[in-house]
């Protein structure tokens, strides 16, 4: 039986979370859990109340802070704690407040096509020079509050100071650079080998900015995985969400919150999930689309 491993981070809006759990509970299917830290209400026998046939496991909380290296540690942790487990079809890494579109069943489908394939977002290869630059120069005290005061003078200074000394981080390495979003649905050898690469991850991406936008294209362009990377097999553009089968919208958003006029949209969409979802902007597409799914 080709079992997945959903990896989820959450911080927040545990509802749509639960939702999530009940629309993908199945045998097939296991769940691991990440919640911040910084929150401080968790119920967490609910959360495992809704599910009959999958597997929980909440992994050790960290403090994940928007666009620092505790992003990337948090995504190394869930992939980790995944391996040890089983050796899954594939590792899906969602956000608690990410929704799926379709049923369990068209899901595992979809995924049973060809369990060869990375599904991996790129936006840009190589990245434009001030992408770069979040891993080119040293961004100290991201783990701090941003709105911090001190944050925000020593980060201006201190990346002044290194474009003005011309440092580079990356000037000396023979490595090949990717851009693209940080969600994905890996094969269990690709989850591996991330793993075996987690010191040289924290060697050129940690005291960076945004960059679990980075790190893994940047592990796959420099492996034989490459040409197992869907968006090549299927000769897509760059920036393609098909990508990785989420609908995600910036056009409209940063990204997009979805609303119950886009409901009918998100059925018809050939994607198999969709990012994001606000229960203070619209409760109601989410509760139709889980109705929805819950009968298929």
């Amino acid at each position: 039986m080709k079992k997945h491993a959903y990896l989820i981070i959450a911080h927040h809006q545990f509802e749509i979370l639960e939702k999530t759990l009940q629309l993908l509970d199945d045998a097939r299917n296991d769940f691991f859990i990440h919640i911040d830290a910084k929150t401080k209400s968790v119920d967490f026998e609910t959360l495992r109340s809704k599910v009959k046939y999958s597997k929980i496991f909440f992994i050790d909380r960290i403090s994940v802070n928007w666009g620092a290296y505790s992003q990337i540690r948090c995504e190394l942790a869930l992939l980790s704690a995944g391996t040890k487990v089983d050796h899954y079809a594939y590792y899906h890494l969602i956000s608690g407040v990410d929704f799926p579109i379709k049923s369990k069943e068209e899901i595992f489908a979809f995924f049973d096509k060809d369990t060869q394939t990375e599904y991996v977002h790129f936006a840009e290869f190589p990245p434009r020079p001030e992408i770069m630059e979040r891993i080119s120069k040293y961004h100290f005290g991201m783990e701090m509050n941003r709105k911090n005061l001190f944050f925000r003078i020593q980060k201006r200074f201190l990346l002044a100071a290194q474009k003005l000394l011309h440092m580079n981080r990356t000037a000396r390495e023979k490595v090949q650079y990717a851009y693209g979003a940080n969600w994905f649905s890996i094969t269990d050898a690709l989850a591996r080998y991330v793993l075996e690469k987690k010191d040289w991850i924290a060697q050129h991406f940690s005291h960076s900015n945004c960059a679990d936008e980075l790190f893994l294209q940047t592990v796959v362009v420099n492996s034989d995985f490459l040409p197992n990377i869907y968006a090549q097999k299927q000769k897509m553009q760059l920036d393609d969400y098909h990508a990785i089968m989420r609908a995600i919208d910036w056009k409209r958003g940063q990204p997009y919150v979805y609303r119950m006029e886009d409901f009918e949209a998100l059925l018809q969409s050939d994607y198999l999930f969709a990012r994001k979802f606000d229960l203070n902007v619209d409760s109601e597409v989410v509760n139709a689309l889980f109705n929805h799914l819950k009968e298929a």
